[in-house]
């Protein structure tokens, strides 16, 4: 049977749920950025241009996709998209 769940505890799962979403998704950023970061490593034992060229591009997605750690906004956020699907608005 359903739990019956007042509205601070669904606001708290839905909490719960974005920062485990946003902190998964900069998890996984963060290991493709590295697994980039090793890959140009062996390309430079090959291809000493390649591999800075590689480097390079590696350093700017790292700048641009794991500036830092996700923050309260951008949980909130994530957490009002998810509240915006549950509702089903469409705006």
């Amino acid at each position: 049977m359903a739990e019956n769940k007042n509205p601070y505890e669904i606001r708290q799962e839905l909490l719960n749920t974005a920062k485990d979403y946003v902190e998964n998704m900069y998890n996984m950023q963060h290991m493709a950025i590295e697994r980039q970061f090793m890959l140009a490593e062996e390309i430079m034992k090959k291809n000493e241009e390649q591999g800075m060229q590689m480097i390079q591009q590696t350093t700017d997605n790292l700048e641009k996709y794991c500036k830092g750690y996700p923050g309260v906004d951008q949980i909130l956020n994530v957490a009002k998209q998810f509240q915006t699907f549950v509702n089903g608005d469409r705006k």
